[in-house]
């Protein structure tokens, strides 16, 4: 019996950016939302060699040691973890600079799914004019996809809350920076 389990970066579906142009236009641009196995020392390697790409303050470095830890969780509450990437395959081997996003999800009591990290490349936040723009708005509708039909939670810095409101999301009360929404 032949086993076909691949515990390397696996391609789930397209997404798309807005890539900018010479001329300071966006363009469509079709890239690829990948889940990555921490099972593969390869895909832990390309989420190590990202954290040190884009450095520390960011949650790239949250989302390398769990994935680094990753056999320390229970098994119902063990993280998933998925990225965007302008690779179009070779997935097996995921180019840290290629990386657009990366994003961190869990289970809470079976039945929640809670969004712990989203992380755009730091080279493209608070810039006028990114090379890429709506990398976090196309990692969140592919996150939206895989857990349709869910309850989907965000614990927000206070920075990205509007982003979450503006994409449907509601304050799960006025106190806290929990956001909710059933996709």
């Amino acid at each position: 019996m032949q086993n076909n389990i691949s515990f390397t970066a696996k391609f789930i579906s397209p997404a798309t950016v807005l890539k900018s142009t010479e001329t300071g236009k966006y363009l469509q641009k079709t890239v690829s939302c990948v889940e990555l196995s921490p099972k593969s020392k390869k895909d832990l390697q390309s989420l190590k060699d990202l954290h040190e790409l884009w450095g520390h303050g960011n949650y790239s470095g949250d989302i390398y040691y769990d994935a680094k830890d990753f056999d320390g969780y229970f098994e119902e509450y063990r993280p998933s973890f998925f990225a965007i990437t302008k690779q179009k395959d070779n997935f097996e081997k995921l180019v840290p600079e290629d990386i657009l996003g990366i994003a961190e999800t869990s289970t809470t009591f079976g039945a929640i799914k809670n969004l712990d990290y989203l992380q755009t490349n730091p080279n493209f936040l608070n810039k006028v004019q990114p090379a890429f723009k709506h990398i976090g708005m196309a990692m969140l509708k592919f996150i939206e996809e895989i857990y349709k039909g869910q309850r989907l939670e965000i614990i927000s810095a206070s920075k990205t809350e509007n982003f979450y409101l503006k994409n449907g999301y509601q304050r799960l009360n006025n106190d806290e920076h929990v956001f909710f929404k059933y996709v």
